[in-house]
């Protein structure tokens, strides 16, 4: 019989090594935000070998003013968080990240399409979005 591994939380990785670098980090936009923010969630992926490693599809929304808001976030500062952001997950590559309830060992992090400027025509609020495959597995007892 083959063994498997539960994949794990790979969205939750990359929310926290956001969050680590010094940005705002959510699944969702919080009651009372602070702008800018990001929001991380999982659209998708595929076992990339389906007894261990995941490869997940990571969208991250950087999220920054309104129409009217009282101090607007310039869209030259949302393009550098988004950028920043970008590379906060890209230097996942190769670690291993540990957070309440899981960990993983990340193995490859891959752009998908580039950044895209894609503001909400409902509420008015700029922002950034981008698309990136994470490759991951659980960790392994004792490492």
């Amino acid at each position: 019989m083959t063994d498997f591994l539960v994949m794990p939380d790979l969205e939750a990785v990359v929310r926290k090594a956001i969050a680590d670098a010094g940005f705002r980090a959510y699944t969702s936009i919080p009651n009372s935000p602070v702008w800018p923010l990001s929001v991380v969630h999982r659209g998708g992926g595929f076992p990339a070998e389906r007894r261990y490693l995941d490869a997940a599809r990571i969208q991250i929304d950087v999220w920054g003013s309104a129409r009217g808001d009282v101090t607007p976030v310039p869209k030259s500062q949302l393009h550098d968080e988004a950028q920043n952001v970008r590379v906060a997950v890209l230097r996942l590559e190769g670690r291993k990240v540990t957070f309440t309830g899981g960990g993983a060992f990340v193995s490859g992090v891959e752009d998908g399409p580039g950044l895209q400027w894609l503001p909400d025509d409902e509420t008015g609020r700029e922002r950034y979005l981008m698309t990136m495959i994470v490759y991951g597995r659980s960790l392994l007892t004792g490492e």
